[in-house]
């Protein structure tokens, strides 16, 4: 087999199952300039890991960008280079929808990133109310509590729908 003649598109179930296990769903909050007490939001999904090629055939099939993850050298000479495959923002939200039917572990993840989107219409390119910045800001903490590592992480289900009522 060699490079890119050979790639197999994949399944959406496949792809749901690397996410399961190898991926994140995640509300990503990033600030524009350090004395910028507004962050704005945004919806991230990606796929880490150290085989280059499972990545280069997830990319054929669904698009988004590779990227190396963590440090360009290796820390330890036995380790492996690790990569990350990633879908930003509308892009997100439909590889969610792509794989929302076959997930198992980020289930609730995927919930609240589809109620995180439909909160966001009408955001794009706008100044934000203090409302609004805070039920974004929510929406970042509860998907972080939903991504924790360890004995705690995963256990929260999005039970109320965050949102701000009077939006002009």
């Amino acid at each position: 087999m060699t490079g890119a003649s050979k790639l197999l598109l994949v399944s959406a179930e496949y792809l749901a199952g690397i996410i399961d296990g190898e991926g994140t769903i995640r509300i990503n909050e990033v600030r524009m300039k350090a004395q910028c007490r507004a962050a704005v939001t945004h919806l991230v999904v990606f796929v880490t890991n150290t085989h280059l090629g499972l990545l280069k055939e997830l990319e054929a099939s669904f698009g988004g960008g590779i990227s190396l993850a963590g440090a360009k050298i290796p820390k330890s000479p036995k380790w492996k280079r690790c990569y990350k495959l990633s879908w930003n923002s509308g892009k997100a939200i439909q590889i969610v929808a792509t794989v929302y039917p076959h997930l198992i572990v980020k289930r609730a993840q995927a919930e609240m990133a589809f109620e995180f989107w439909e909160q966001q219409q009408g955001q794009w390119h706008q100044r934000l109310s203090p409302d609004e910045l805070y039920v974004n800001r929510q929406y970042y903490l509860r998907m972080r509590e939903l991504n924790q590592r360890g004995p705690g992480g995963n256990v929260v289900q999005p039970a109320t729908t965050l949102r701000v009522i009077n939006r002009a």
